[in-house]
Protein backbone atom coordinates (compact mmCIF):
# COMPACT_ATOMS: atom_id res chain seq x y z
CA UNK A 1 0.00 0.00 0.00
CA UNK A 2 2.65 2.02 0.30
CA UNK A 3 4.53 1.47 -2.46
CA UNK A 4 1.79 2.66 -4.22
CA UNK A 5 0.99 5.70 -2.15
CA UNK A 6 4.37 7.23 -3.28
CA UNK A 7 3.97 5.36 -7.12
CA UNK A 8 0.91 8.25 -6.68
CA UNK A 9 2.74 10.93 -5.44
CA UNK A 10 5.52 10.73 -7.85
CA UNK A 11 3.17 10.65 -10.94
CA UNK A 12 1.23 13.56 -9.43
CA UNK A 13 4.39 15.43 -8.96
CA UNK A 14 5.77 14.75 -12.14
CA UNK A 15 2.51 15.95 -14.27
CA UNK A 16 2.62 19.20 -12.24
CA UNK A 17 6.22 19.80 -13.46
CA UNK A 18 5.60 18.69 -17.28
CA UNK A 19 2.01 20.80 -17.22
CA UNK A 20 3.87 24.14 -15.22
CA UNK A 21 6.67 24.59 -18.14
CA UNK A 22 4.06 24.44 -20.59
CA UNK A 23 1.92 27.10 -19.24
CA UNK A 24 1.94 30.85 -21.15
CA UNK A 25 3.74 33.27 -20.18
CA UNK A 26 0.96 35.83 -17.87
CA UNK A 27 2.26 39.52 -19.65
CA UNK A 28 -0.19 40.68 -22.43
CA UNK A 29 1.85 40.89 -26.17
CA UNK A 30 1.68 44.91 -26.67
CA UNK A 31 1.60 45.67 -30.59
CA UNK A 32 2.63 48.63 -31.75
CA UNK A 33 0.76 50.66 -33.65
CA UNK A 34 3.09 51.53 -36.27
CA UNK A 35 6.18 50.80 -37.81
CA UNK A 36 8.69 52.35 -39.69
CA UNK A 37 8.04 55.49 -41.92
CA UNK A 38 4.38 55.47 -40.75
CA UNK A 39 5.57 56.45 -36.79
CA UNK A 40 7.14 59.64 -38.09
CA UNK A 41 5.59 62.25 -35.93
CA UNK A 42 4.50 60.24 -34.10
CA UNK A 43 4.20 59.90 -29.62
CA UNK A 44 6.33 56.27 -29.14
CA UNK A 45 4.23 55.99 -25.86
CA UNK A 46 0.98 56.32 -27.44
CA UNK A 47 2.07 53.89 -30.26
CA UNK A 48 3.37 51.57 -27.76
CA UNK A 49 6.68 51.43 -29.25
CA UNK A 50 8.75 52.10 -26.25
CA UNK A 51 7.81 48.72 -24.45
CA UNK A 52 10.72 47.14 -26.67
CA UNK A 53 12.58 50.63 -26.48
CA UNK A 54 16.70 50.96 -25.86
CA UNK A 55 19.34 53.35 -26.05
CA UNK A 56 21.44 52.73 -29.29
CA UNK A 57 23.75 56.07 -28.78
CA UNK A 58 24.19 58.67 -26.21
CA UNK A 59 25.91 62.39 -25.96
CA UNK A 60 26.70 64.44 -23.11
CA UNK A 61 25.55 67.88 -22.34
CA UNK A 62 28.45 70.05 -21.04
CA UNK A 63 28.67 73.09 -19.11
CA UNK A 64 30.83 74.88 -16.82
CA UNK A 65 34.23 77.50 -17.78
CA UNK A 66 37.32 76.61 -16.00
CA UNK A 67 35.94 72.93 -15.06
CA UNK A 68 32.97 71.04 -16.89
CA UNK A 69 30.41 69.38 -15.77
CA UNK A 70 27.70 67.22 -17.09
CA UNK A 71 24.39 69.17 -16.81
CA UNK A 72 22.68 66.30 -19.00
CA UNK A 73 22.32 63.77 -21.52
CA UNK A 74 20.64 63.35 -25.26
CA UNK A 75 20.02 59.99 -26.06
CA UNK A 76 18.68 58.71 -29.04
CA UNK A 77 16.03 55.84 -28.64
CA UNK A 78 14.76 53.30 -30.78
CA UNK A 79 12.26 50.66 -31.31
CA UNK A 80 12.35 47.38 -32.91
CA UNK A 81 9.29 46.25 -32.86
CA UNK A 82 8.28 49.71 -34.44
CA UNK A 83 11.53 50.12 -36.45
CA UNK A 84 11.96 54.25 -35.05
CA UNK A 85 13.91 55.92 -33.37
CA UNK A 86 13.36 59.68 -31.11
CA UNK A 87 15.29 61.68 -28.95
CA UNK A 88 14.86 61.64 -25.13
CA UNK A 89 17.01 64.91 -23.01
CA UNK A 90 17.34 64.55 -19.50
CA UNK A 91 18.58 67.38 -17.47
CA UNK A 92 21.30 66.72 -14.41
CA UNK A 93 20.60 69.70 -12.91
CA UNK A 94 17.02 69.37 -12.04
CA UNK A 95 14.15 71.41 -13.73
CA UNK A 96 15.36 73.29 -16.87
CA UNK A 97 14.11 74.67 -20.22
CA UNK A 98 14.92 71.36 -22.57
CA UNK A 99 15.07 71.17 -26.70
CA UNK A 100 15.56 68.41 -28.41
CA UNK A 101 14.70 66.95 -31.98
CA UNK A 102 15.77 64.39 -34.43
CA UNK A 103 18.56 65.36 -37.17
CA UNK A 104 19.92 64.48 -40.74
CA UNK A 105 23.04 66.70 -38.60
CA UNK A 106 22.47 69.73 -40.92
CA UNK A 107 18.68 69.63 -40.83
CA UNK A 108 15.99 69.23 -38.73
CA UNK A 109 13.34 66.65 -38.66
CA UNK A 110 9.81 68.16 -39.18
CA UNK A 111 7.03 66.73 -36.46
CA UNK A 112 10.06 65.49 -33.94
CA UNK A 113 11.01 69.20 -32.15
CA UNK A 114 10.29 69.89 -28.61
CA UNK A 115 10.53 72.63 -26.22
CA UNK A 116 9.74 72.72 -23.03
CA UNK A 117 10.10 75.71 -20.66
CA UNK A 118 11.44 75.16 -17.14
CA UNK A 119 8.10 76.29 -15.58
CA UNK A 120 6.27 72.91 -16.76
CA UNK A 121 8.57 71.33 -13.92
CA UNK A 122 10.19 68.72 -16.64
CA UNK A 123 13.70 67.41 -15.75
CA UNK A 124 13.64 65.08 -19.24
CA UNK A 125 11.74 65.05 -22.06
CA UNK A 126 11.11 63.05 -25.41
CA UNK A 127 10.15 63.96 -28.77
CA UNK A 128 8.09 62.32 -31.85
CA UNK A 129 9.42 59.35 -33.93
CA UNK A 130 11.27 59.10 -37.34
CA UNK A 131 11.42 55.70 -39.12
CA UNK A 132 14.75 56.05 -40.34
CA UNK A 133 18.67 56.18 -39.57
CA UNK A 134 18.81 59.43 -37.80
CA UNK A 135 21.33 61.78 -35.03
CA UNK A 136 19.66 62.71 -31.98
CA UNK A 137 19.78 66.29 -30.76
CA UNK A 138 19.40 68.15 -27.25
CA UNK A 139 19.66 71.09 -25.45
CA UNK A 140 19.65 72.04 -21.48
CA UNK A 141 19.49 75.70 -20.84
CA UNK A 142 22.34 76.05 -17.85
CA UNK A 143 23.77 79.00 -16.52
CA UNK A 144 22.52 81.34 -18.67
CA UNK A 145 22.78 79.76 -22.35
CA UNK A 146 22.14 77.02 -24.02
CA UNK A 147 24.09 73.71 -23.85
CA UNK A 148 23.72 71.08 -26.78
CA UNK A 149 25.01 67.78 -27.66
CA UNK A 150 24.27 65.62 -30.72
CA UNK A 151 24.65 61.71 -30.48
CA UNK A 152 25.58 59.78 -33.62
CA UNK A 153 23.34 58.21 -36.25
CA UNK A 154 21.58 54.75 -35.31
Amino acid sequence: MKFRRGLWLLVVMMALTFTSAFVPDATPVRAASCYGHTCNGKDPISQGCHYDAVTKTQAPIWYGYAISWQGGVVELRYSAACNARWARVTSYVGVAHIMGHLTTGSYPIPNTWFNVPESLGESDYYGNMYGAPIKAQGSIYIDGQFRTATTGTW
